[in-house]
């Protein structure tokens, strides 16, 4: 278990480490991999790399190597999302990873350094949520939505996303939803689907996509091109959807 829990971190630095260099797409970095806790990693200490980079800053003098960061980062990223008895095991895996990666030995201690000064502080791993986005964004947010509808859309963009999957019926591993054909894998079981969404038999997909379906009300004999397809969820939903009925075609346009 150990020795798999430090190749994920160490698979998740290298995604992020090729991410920071501009080699590809983080979603198309991620294609190599499996649909496993992995992506939580990457995906978590990417959504929250403005606060996370907030705390290490206010911890170093100067950036270290890019692989120290990004164990740095991951770290962080799991200090913010789990309860404070767990914390210290995060840093000593952390030093773990760092010990694996052949990093040197003052490294190994200045990792080990930072991630200790913050645990002893908990008040270090509070932050407003303000701190989540990009200060443009926060300020476009505020002007479109209001102050009171500003607070609820980052309480809400700052939780951990359920894994939701679609499919005819419902597995023993997840739960139904108000959604038909939509069914929510709860947090701890989604290994236990990994087998039937590499064989197609279950798609990855959030229920909001029903959506533009519904309000696009697809009638017989009319043509549809779905712009949006990366890799084709909708157009998948759709072919459900008009199923019985006489379509004249479907042309779906994949991400270039």
């Amino acid at each position: 278990m150990k020795e798999q829990q430090i190749r994920e971190w160490t698979n998740a630095i290298e995604v992020l480490s090729q991410w920071d260099r501009g080699v590809l797409h983080l979603d198309d970095l991620l294609e190599r991999y499996r649909l496993d806790r992995l992506r939580w990693l990457v995906m978590e200490s990417f959504r929250t790399r403005p606060v996370i980079d907030s705390i290490l800053a206010g911890q170093m003098k100067r950036s270290p190597r890019p692989r120290v960061m990004q164990i740095l980062r991951l770290a962080i990223a799991e200090l913010l999302f789990r309860d404070s008895e767990r914390r210290p095991r995060i840093v000593n895996h952390a030093v773990d990873v760092a010990r694996g990666l052949g990093l040197s030995k003052p490294e190994v201690g200045f990792i080990n350094g930072v991630l200790r000064s913050v645990v002893r502080k908990p008040d270090y791993l509070e932050y407003s949520l303000d701190e989540t986005v990009a200060t443009w964004l926060l300020a476009r947010w505020r002007r479109q939505y209001g102050v009171e509808a500003l607070a609820l859309l980052l309480e809400w963009n700052n939780r951990i996303p359920l894994v939701m999957i679609r499919g005819e019926k419902c597995p023993d591993y997840a739960e139904p939803t108000e959604w038909k054909g939509f069914f929510k894998i709860p947090r701890g079981r989604f290994h236990e689907g990994l087998s039937d969404l590499e064989k197609g038999v279950y798609y990855v997909q959030d229920p909001f996509t029903r959506i533009p379906l519904e309000l696009l009300d697809v009638q017989p004999g009319e043509i549809v091109m779905d712009l949006c397809a990366a890799p084709g969820g909708k157009s998948r939903c759709l072919l459900q959807q008009i199923k019985g009925l006489t379509c004249k075609g479907l042309i779906t346009m994949g991400r270039f």
